[in-house]
């Protein structure tokens, strides 16, 4: 699927807000963090997609995410998503 400007403006026309990444991660997470992001995005209103291999349409694609993401949620969405996370691993690895 080709990912551009035009197919992200579509998309949060249609309520499907989603961030583009591609690759894999440096750090694999576990399947409780994983829960934990997840659950994360889902309340600021947004799912990760990998789509393999980056290209200059999807970067303009997650531009207009971003800006619709900033909109919804404030200036330093994504610090308040890391530090949820951050917060939320640190109270589960304390209780075990």
């Amino acid at each position: 699927m080709a990912y551009n400007y035009f197919m992200a403006k579509r998309d949060v026309k249609h309520g499907k807000i989603q961030i583009l990444t591609a690759g894999h991660s440096i750090e694999p997470l576990s399947e409780e963090e994983l829960k934990v992001e997840d659950s994360l995005r889902k309340a600021l209103g947004f799912t990760i997609i990998n789509i393999g291999i980056w290209s200059s349409g999807a970067e303009k694609y997650n531009n207009v995410m971003e800006v619709y993401l900033e909109e919804k949620n404030g200036r330093g969405w994504r610090d308040l998503l890391n530090r949820k996370m951050d917060s939320v691993l640190k109270e589960r690895h304390l209780q075990n």
